[in-house]
């Protein structure tokens, strides 16, 4: 056992010397070639700096042609009519041209209110998932009927029916709260529903396919 420690002390040493040897060895061949030393120093370098600038390069020539990137509020999942806007969006850097004009930038507007308007995943967050009402076309009207539990939106395309028989089949959510939801339509079809308003059954329109 003694002859076995002895024996791994000396290859630990000679292991020892060796590496010394090497250090040493590196520090003679540095010394006696610096321009080589600096030569790749100065190369490495040189590198890193036109990395830089090839990428402050892209970047200019980026704002050169979108402009200068805008901070919008994103959607990060799809959002339906009522729905909380909690832990739903967050914040990107957006080129100007793909932001419109009524996105929301402060995000205080967010906290525990709820969409009005349906938001898919990656959509900027604007003025109108926000807002309970939308201006009326020229030449409708508005008429508030019963909103009988219907999710749906200021903006969104409804149709109106009376007695089982629709009445109008292009009418617009224009303002929605609790117990009411205000459809703008035709005016002519507007006074027939406004007349029996409590009778009116307003459902979402098909989507277009």
């Amino acid at each position: 056992m003694r002859r076995r420690a002895l024996q791994r002390l000396r290859v630990l040493d000679q292991a020892v010397l060796r590496l010394a040897s090497l250090e040493a060895r590196r520090k003679v061949w540095v010394w006696h070639h610096p321009g080589i030393v600096y030569a790749t120093v100065a190369s490495l370098s040189l590198i890193a700096v036109s990395g830089r600038i090839e990428s402050a390069g892209a970047i200019n020539r980026a704002v050169a042609v979108w402009g200068e990137p805008v901070v919008a509020l994103v959607a990060t999942d799809d959002i339906a009519i009522g729905d909380d806007f909690t832990g739903r969006w967050q914040k990107r850097s957006l080129p100007a041209p793909a932001v419109p004009g009524a996105a929301i930038v402060d995000a205080g507007r967010l906290e525990g209110a709820r969409s009005t308007s349906r938001a898919t995943a990656g959509s900027v967050i604007t003025e109108a998932h926000l807002s309970t009402s939308v201006p009326i076309p020229e030449g409708w009207l508005g008429v508030p009927v019963p909103r009988r539990g219907m999710r749906a939106g200021s903006g969104d395309p409804v149709t109106v029916a009376l007695d089982g028989r629709l009445v109008a089949d292009r009418a617009v959510v224009v303002a929605v709260d609790d117990d009411t939801v205000t459809v703008a339509m035709p005016s002519g079809v507007a006074t027939v529903v406004s007349s029996r308003p409590e009778d009116a059954v307003v459902l979402l329109a098909p989507s277009a396919p």
